[in-house]
């Protein structure tokens, strides 16, 4: 006779997984930030703690002032950055979308989630970033979008070598334009929150 039910089984499963920091079969400790509410400002950043091999960021429900006119100027990114500052440019990434048809983007100021977002879109989001080597990272990442009209499935890749350890994970939306990140837009609703190891 097994020690729990299934039923307990769950229970005792739910419990575990949810009560980070755990530490996983392989001696990894796995870790999360606080949650962020993504709303009123143009980037938020989450400080990740020296020697870090591995980042999952997740975004729930997060929207962006603006119309669909706008939307097509503007990219929305995760960065990474060290103590010399959050890196924005150098990445070989790619965001896009499947449905009925599907598009993909190439990004070279950030990990690209697609960008066809405006006011009444809900974009949810998870990205897994590893560290490859001593100076680079690789992506990838799926997740929604979602309007009054349609579901969309988003999906993201890339790479970026950076000047030294991660310290900041940003999420960002700026102008594809000129690459400056685009006050215009700024999020207006959602949260943000990675785990670490």
């Amino acid at each position: 006779t097994p020690l729990y039910s299934s039923a307990a089984s769950d229970v005792y499963k739910r419990q575990t997984v949810g009560g980070l920091p755990i530490s996983l079969s392989n001696g990894v400790t796995l870790k999360q930030s606080s949650i962020v509410t993504t709303n009123g400002a143009a980037y938020y950043d989450i400080a990740i703690p020296s020697g870090v091999k591995y980042i999952t960021a997740m975004v729930i429900n997060m929207t962006v002032v603006g119309s669909q006119n706008q939307a097509t100027s503007s990219d929305i990114v995760f960065r990474l950055g060290t103590s010399t500052g959050v890196k924005t440019s150098g990445y070989a990434s790619s965001g896009g979308y499947i449905t009925g048809g599907a598009a993909i983007e190439a990004d070279t100021q950030g990990f690209k989630i697609y960008n066809s977002t405006w006011s009444d879109t809900l974009q949810n989001f998870m990205a897994d970033f590893y560290l490859f080597d001593n100076t680079r990272w690789v992506m990838k990442g799926q997740g929604n979008y979602v309007t009054a009209a349609t579901t969309n499935h988003s999906i993201s890749s890339g790479f970026v070598t950076l000047d030294g350890s991660v310290t900041t994970i940003r999420l960002t939306n700026f102008d594809n334009t000129t690459g400056n990140i685009n006050t215009v837009r700024n999020f207006d609703g959602g949260e943000f929150r990675v785990m670490y190891a």
